[in-house]
């Protein structure tokens, strides 16, 4: 998620309070798992399907990604991070169900 909403963030490794390395976060070329595709109709959505969002990454900068299954295009401001304990309350309020 680090690398989706700030691009150009760098996480230190720390030890004994000393920083001992710097690694510049590095966005995917795959998403899976982390976002929620709001297609109605993709089968990542389906109840019946075992399937979890994938993404490809289309940019970085501007960050666009697309589902593997609907093919459905987003841009940073249209993307809706997923949890395992929220992802039916997200999807039902993104949906308004």
């Amino acid at each position: 998620q680090i690398s989706i909403l700030s691009p150009n963030a760098a996480i230190s490794l720390i030890d004994n309070y000393n920083v001992i390395e710097k690694k510049k976060v590095r966005i995917p070329d795959v998403i899976k798992k982390l976002v929620l595709c709001v297609n109605k109709t993709c089968i990542s959505n389906s109840t019946k399907e075992p399937i979890h969002t994938e993404f490809h990454v289309l940019e970085e900068k501007p960050l666009k990604i697309q589902c593997i299954y609907c093919d459905r295009i987003y841009k940073l401001d249209e993307i809706i991070f997923s949890s395992k304990e929220k992802v039916g309350k997200k999807i039902s309020q993104k949906f308004q169900l």
